[in-house]
């Protein structure tokens, strides 16, 4: 199936009592290379139905969360983070208890005069004594509300990223990575998702599938 027979596609899933459609174009991380196959909705999707998942996952392009396309295709296929963000959708696994528990004292706060977004930076010291990590929190305790930023040294891989763990709504945790080169724009990245989540969110309303 042709990138312009899907650009009117969507998955249509439900997590929990929270629906979603998602357009097919945002499946690039299913994307089967070597046959050059789409991802394709169920027919039960097709037919009306909404698939219940525990995740949902999906591929865009930063700065603006753009869906695959003919036009920018060889960003998603190049190798490393490069301009991809790839996203996680699930429900909440707890308040990070376990996290300030067993590996908060590992953390070195060292704002070192670099401020994201009013986020606190640490830095990750492993049992080998050196920096494995730059942590960004948005407070030092257990909380639903926690937002971690968790990124690579800069030189420390081939391709250094971010990977972020944030609430979304009540009941939902997003969890996402990009390049190292955006996270100065992480505020703006973050704010766009929201957004994107919400479209997706509101979308299944609209249709009003079972």
């Amino acid at each position: 199936m042709s990138v312009k027979d899907l650009k009117d596609q969507s998955f249509k899933v439900r997590i929990d009592d929270v629906s979603f459609d998602v357009p097919v174009l945002y499946g690039y991380n299913a994307y089967d290379r070597r046959s050059k196959r789409w991802p394709t909705p169920t027919l039960a999707e097709r037919s009306g139905l909404r698939r219940s998942v525990d995740t949902l996952q999906f591929e865009a392009l930063l700065p603006d969360m753009e869906p695959f396309s003919e036009a920018n295709a060889s960003y998603f296929a190049e190798p490393g983070h490069g301009r991809k963000i790839r996203v996680s959708l699930m429900r909440k696994q707890g308040d990070w208890t376990y996290f300030f528990n067993n590996a908060f004292h590992r953390l070195r706060r060292n704002d070192d005069g670099l401020v994201l977004n009013g986020l606190r930076r640490y830095e990750d010291w492993s049992t080998t004594n050196r920096i494995t990590k730059i942590v960004y929190l948005n407070h030092d305790r257990p909380g639903n509300d926690l937002i971690e930023v968790r990124c690579d040294l800069e030189g420390a891989v081939v391709s250094p990223g971010c990977t972020v763990t944030a609430p979304y709504g009540e009941q939902f945790e997003v969890s996402y990575f990009f390049g190292l080169r955006y996270l100065s724009e992480w505020p703006e990245i973050h704010q766009r998702l929201l957004t994107l989540l919400d479209r997706f969110s509101m979308s299944a309303k609209d249709t009003n599938t079972k």
